[in-house]
């Protein structure tokens, strides 16, 4: 499949940290899980923008804040102690999420699945 002519793409070179070298992230990474959202699956969505990662339920009443190389294992929720990271993060998390469509584009799936 050709890309469109006018294609733009939103991803970052990598490549040096699969030589070992590290290097930090220049762009936020975004998550969305769609489907059922109770229990320990309580995420709508998260970013990870910098040290930070913030994830939020679907109602948007939870909210937990990490910092990442501070706390790989996300035990410290961080929301409380830095509101004005979480407002930042939301707004960018929340304006990814009014850009996606509600459905997928059928013509992004392979033929080869039958579809």
């Amino acid at each position: 499949m050709e890309l469109p002519g006018d294609y733009v793409g939103d991803g970052e070179d990598r490549s040096e940290t699969l030589l070992g070298r590290p290097r930090e992230r220049g762009k936020a990474i975004y998550w969305r899980w769609p489907g059922g959202h109770g229990g320990d699956n309580w995420p709508l969505a998260a970013i990870r923008s910098g040290r930070w990662k913030l994830l939020v339920s679907e109602d948007r009443e939870r909210v937990e804040l990490y910092d990442i190389p501070a706390d790989r294992g996300e035990t410290n929720n961080l929301a409380e102690q830095h509101p004005e990271v979480v407002r930042e993060l939301r707004t960018e998390l929340d304006r990814w999420l009014a850009e996606l469509p509600d459905e997928p584009d059928p013509k992004c799936f392979s033929k080869l699945r039958g579809g």
